[in-house]
């Protein structure tokens, strides 16, 4: 009973706490981002003044050079490729100023969130050092669990079973002693009066017999009582 009664603790533990795949490492992955938003924010908005707003930006440079490369093809068409490749270096420049732009327009720097993540990941390992270390192993120790659990229960399920088919069956043993007993009772006298006359026709009138029925203190497969066959010679 006191492992199913931890079973059933641990598993509850686990339920409310409902893990999912992956969690910890994401819980993780934000702790970290929550807690260095400030730093990330300022890092970006230098990224992006190197690449785009800053004077002397990557894109400003790069939209030099390709006006000096076209002014050149004038004078080697050779050059004119290299125009091309500029123009895509300058596209995917672009892309990329606006991609840290918007990545740094979706930080944000919330302690009540940074506080919420940071309980969550210390109840979660404290859980998975409880069975395991890890959420995998936390899995694989619920399933198993589980299965204890239910094979317990089924034993339970089945011991009570018996003991409910054990207490008909002792309910039926009673009536029927009740019944063999009543029939005893009925004979006794009979073979009591029939052992007396023939006693009587043997000349042995002053020897006594009789039966007595002792009761037992549980019925068993012989009834409820003990049979004796008492006589007394005169």
């Amino acid at each position: 009973l006191r492992r199913a009664d931890y079973l059933r603790f641990a598993l509850d533990e686990i339920a409310n706490a409902d893990p999912r795949p992956g969690e910890i490492a994401a819980l993780e992955a934000e702790h970290l981002r929550l807690r260095n938003a400030n730093e990330l924010s300022l890092g970006l908005h230098r990224a992006e003044g190197l690449l785009y707003s800053d004077d002397g930006a990557m894109v400003e440079g790069i939209g030099r050079i390709q006006k000096e490369l076209e002014r050149l093809s004038h004078f080697d068409d050779r050059l004119r490729p290299l125009l091309g490749n500029t123009a895509s270096i300058a596209a995917e420049l672009d892309d990329l100023a606006r991609d840290i732009s918007r990545h740094r327009s979706g930080l944000r720097m919330d302690q009540e969130r940074e506080a919420e993540v940071a309980e969550r990941l210390e109840h979660l390992r404290r859980l998975t050092r409880k069975h395991g270390g890890t959420l995998e192993a936390l899995f694989a120790a619920r399933d198993s669990m589980t299965r204890d659990l239910e094979a317990i229960e089924h034993d339970d399920a089945r011991r009570a079973e018996l003991e409910t088919a054990l207490e008909t069956e002792r309910s039926r043993l009673v009536d029927v002693a009740r019944s063999l007993s009543t029939a005893r009772r009925e004979t006794v006298r009979l073979l009591e009066s029939t052992i007396a006359d023939e006693l009587d026709q043997l000349s042995m009138k002053g020897t006594k017999f009789c039966v007595m029925l002792a009761p037992l203190a549980e019925c068993g497969p012989l009834g409820a009582e003990a049979v004796e066959f008492q006589i007394a010679p005169n």
